[in-house]
């Protein structure tokens, strides 16, 4: 009986050595919940050595290592009263913290980020349009009674960081005194749930101050009243990225007022590859439509709470501000709201969030408009001030359908201009050189649909305008122009287009974008070549001579290839804008939401 319990115990031990072994975690880019960070790579042997990268790689990816860790912090937090985390921290009576920080000095980074800010300011309103600066305080600065002992928080930095911002006619919404004040007898921050972040509490109040605010220039936009949501509570199980227990019970705030996503309209919007939340909703509620539009950008205390933000809006766009905030004038164009809230945390003041440098780098175009001053009366003043010059003679101007916005682009060849736009019957578009020469902007679907004036600046402040031809029309893309293999379905109404394979043992294996002899049918050029769903855009330089040519789009494979063609005339020297989405990449079929092939018709010979 003693020999067999040996064996027995001897079995066990060799079964916690073996099976998390062979439980081993390979997945690449792996995130653990548990510590908020990408494990350990066996590729990383190649930078810190076999030996250390092995021992890394095991001690991250040996399998059940998150449910051991999230073991050990319960079992210490009940031993010791320590929370070991590489996130938060304990306080006093139960609270639970980020972990704590070195005070903050007022810095030269800080002054960066008033000038960035004051530069968006002045973007905006030279556009007519109201700009907003929330700052929403930390849970630390709130609650500071519960910070560990031997914290003290200072925060003189944001006191003269909002005081710089107001001498300097920005608005804004200042939520430290307030939810400070309601802290002492309302829970705005959980006292361990969600520990980085108010809760909806806080962010009902919060997001009241906003409405208040803006009221004074949107008359109908008021703070909500309690009525407008269904309030409950529900319970917290665990710390946000991580297992370890809490289950507290936290407000729940749900509105009741309703409203659609659309977000998908706007697929293919650009945002940081770090930052990448996107929203785009549409108030369904009667009199939304007197609302104005709203562009957000805001960070991780909205991008799970965006809906508070919906119901005093007629349309809401939010954007992540990381990073992203810097490039205004891209989303600007795009969506051109009514107004630009752009809300912070007080802990984001970091490089990792904004960049100083790009912050430093900020050369918005001027704006045309004056106060009170339509667009159309903007583009006569602007006109009246510069010379007649035939930098767009000739050139093209595309305007390329995406979902739910236009891509407008115009081949202006070597001009180089400090500040360029493009003027409509009633709109101005910023415009900006791409790395292809080209000059461009994301635009609202139509708004550039006959001939528009180039507008700009010079790098000796010279202005001129010069007027442009109309936009270029799809040369491929519109199923009546295309010739189509059997096994391609087409789709009128929204530009789908549906490859597939019926042929026994015949896989997809590319996608290829040819250029094809117009006479013989041969083929002459690869434009494109890709092997996996994802948009694909570009610029096609044509240097062939100018003649008919066939442009084909072609799902390859072993057997039978699949294909969409359309002959065109390509002029010699000429640029082509391409666009190529291709939602599902199979062996066996695949399906293409967009694309067109846009440019100049080459001229008759």
């Amino acid at each position: 009986m003693k020999k067999a319990f040996k064996y027995v115990y001897l079995l066990l031990f060799l079964a916690m050595l073996i099976v998390p072994l062979a439980r081993i975690n390979t997945q690449p880019d792996y995130k653990s919940e548990t510590d908020n960070r990408t494990l350990a790579e066996l590729t990383d042997i190649e930078k810190v050595g076999i030996a250390a990268g092995l021992r890394n790689y095991l001690q991250d990816r040996i399998g059940f290592r998150d449910e051991m860790l999230t073991a050990y912090q319960v079992l210490n937090a009940a031993v010791s009263g320590e929370l070991l985390h590489p996130t938060y921290t304990y306080g006093k009576d139960g609270y639970v913290f980020f972990k704590m920080h070195g005070n903050v000095e007022y810095s030269d980074y800080h002054m960066s980020f008033v000038e960035a800010v004051i530069r968006m300011k002045e973007y905006c309103e030279s556009r007519g349009v109201k700009f907003y600066f929330v700052f929403n305080p930390e849970k630390l600065s709130v609650y500071r009674q519960y910070l560990p002992a031997g914290v003290n928080y200072e925060d003189e930095w944001a006191d003269i960081l909002v005081t710089d911002m107001e001498a300097q006619g920005i608005t804004v919404v200042d939520n430290r005194k307030l939810l400070s004040e309601l802290s002492a007898t309302e829970q705005v921050f959980n006292r361990r749930y969600d520990a980085g972040h108010w809760n909806d509490l806080g962010c009902y109040y919060g997001t009241n101050h906003l409405w208040e605010t803006m009221h004074a220039d949107f008359p109908e936009v008021t703070a909500y009243t309690a009525d407008e949501f269904e309030i409950s509570t529900e319970t917290g199980e665990y710390l946000a990225n991580s297992r370890f227990p809490v289950n507290e019970t936290v407000p729940d705030y749900k509105p009741k007022f309703s409203w659609s996503d659309q977000t998908r309209r706007y697929r293919g919007v650009r945002t940081h590859p770090s930052y990448t939340y996107f929203r785009y909703c549409v108030n369904q509620e009667e009199n939304a439509g007197n609302l104005p539009r709203v562009m957000f950008f805001h960070g991780s205390y909205y991008n799970s709470r965006y809906e508070f933000l919906i119901g005093r809006c007629s349309e809401y766009i939010g954007i992540h501000d990381y990073q992203n905030v810097l490039n205004l004038d891209y989303y600007f164009n795009i969506f051109q709201p009514d107004a630009v809230v752009f809300e912070v945390a007080e802990y984001t003041f970091a490089d990792s969030f904004f960049s100083g440098a790009a912050m430093n780098k900020l050369d918005y175009n001027p704006g045309l408009q004056a106060a009170g001053q339509s667009a159309a009366e903007a583009a006569d003043a602007a006109l009246s001030w510069a010379e007649e010059t035939d930098a767009a003679a000739g050139a093209a101007l595309y305007a390329v359908p995406r979902n739910g916005y236009d891509e407008v682009y115009l081949d202006c060849g070597d001009l180089s201009a400090k500040y360029a736009y493009l003027l409509t019957e009633d709109r101005i578009f910023d415009l900006e050189k791409d790395d292809s020469g080209l000059y461009g902007a994301l635009v609202p679907h139509g708004a550039v649909a006959a001939p528009a004036i180039l507008y700009y600046e010079d790098g000796a402040g010279e202005l001129y305008y010069s007027e442009t031809g109309a936009p270029c029309r799809k040369l491929a893309g519109s199923p009546e122009t295309l010739s189509c293999s059997d096994g391609v379905s087409a789709d009128g109404e929204d530009g789908r287009y549906i490859l597939e394979t019926e042929t026994e043992n015949n896989f997809f294996n590319q996608i290829n974008l040819q250029l094809l002899n117009g006479e013989t049918g041969g083929f002459e050029e690869l434009i494109l070549n890709e092997n996996k769903a994802g948009v694909y855009e570009g610029v096609y330089t044509h240097n062939r001579e100018t003649g008919l040519y066939g442009i084909r789009l072609k799902a390859n494979s072993n057997l039978q290839d699949e294909r969409i063609d359309v002959q065109v005339r390509l002029e010699k020297g000429k640029k082509y804008f391409y666009l190529l989405n291709i939602e599902e990449f199979g062996s066996r079929k695949i399906v293409i939401g967009d694309y067109c092939f846009t440019g100049p018709e080459g001229k008759a010979e």
